[in-house]
């Protein structure tokens, strides 16, 4: 969908496809690396690394030996002379490109998400158990809401003044704020047919229940993440 979008509003400056061309293609790392690294993505190894940081395949040039085939005679302008055993061998160094996995900073909440899904799924199991754990993040979630509420009374300050900062270095504000303007339109019409139309048809298509009714309990999150810009 904001695939789709970004094609039909063209945001921002639409000359720059035709000054950057075609590009190049990396044909080095292929679709099928880029499925198995999602993959790999869903079960971080580190969990504290997996917040800041995801693995992703990358290519490695590197040089190699190879071991030619021997050759006991040298043939050059019409005369043929025997070569010694240790001029039979020719070693050549060649460039050899290897797919490596590597950690890249970069943060997908997907992983974290994946981690947790499982983590409630083993919880809920637990019964009486797992009683002690779900009071503490009961807590802890409690500690987090106050500390956001008490954020966001203080971030349209430290908002206004980085806006401000910004502001001051456009050269052409016209310019700019056209540009902004459909970059907006473009977020803001993806999000109304993401919410009013695809989400809800899936949710129907699931439950045969009316969504909007589910869509209304969970008004304050949708408040919450609008505020703070928060995907989770």
């Amino acid at each position: 969908l904001g695939v789709i979008l970004v094609l039909a509003i063209h945001p921002g400056n639409p000359k720059l496809k035709k000054q950057l061309g075609k590009g190049q293609l990396n044909e080095e790392v292929s679709s099928l690396d880029a499925f198995l690294d999602l993959i790999r993505n869903l079960f971080p190894e580190n969990l504290v690394q997996a917040c800041f940081q995801q693995v992703w395949t990358i290519s490695s040039i590197r040089s190699a030996m190879v071991l030619c085939a021997p050759r006991a005679v040298a043939v050059g302008n019409g005369v043929s002379a025997d070569l010694p055993a240790a001029h039979r061998e020719m070693r050549i160094t060649l460039p050899l490109m290897s797919l490596i996995p590597a950690n890249t900073p970069s943060y997908w909440a997907t992983r974290l998400i994946g981690f947790f899904i499982a983590f409630g799924i083993i919880m809920g199991k637990m019964g009486d158990q797992a009683k002690l754990m779900v009071e503490f993040f009961s807590i802890l979630n409690e500690i987090i809401m106050r500390l956001v509420i008490m954020i966001m009374w203080y971030s349209p300050f430290g908002i206004a003044s980085l806006i401000c900062g910004k502001i001051s270095d456009i050269k052409d504000l016209e310019v700019v704020a056209r540009q902004l303007g459909m970059y907006m339109i473009t977020v803001i019409v993806g999000l109304i047919i993401h919410g009013a139309i695809i989400l809800p048809l899936i949710y129907f298509s699931i439950t045969r229940k009316n969504p909007f009714k589910f869509f209304v309990g969970i008004f304050q999150a949708w408040i919450t993440a609008l505020g703070t810009a928060s995907r989770s």
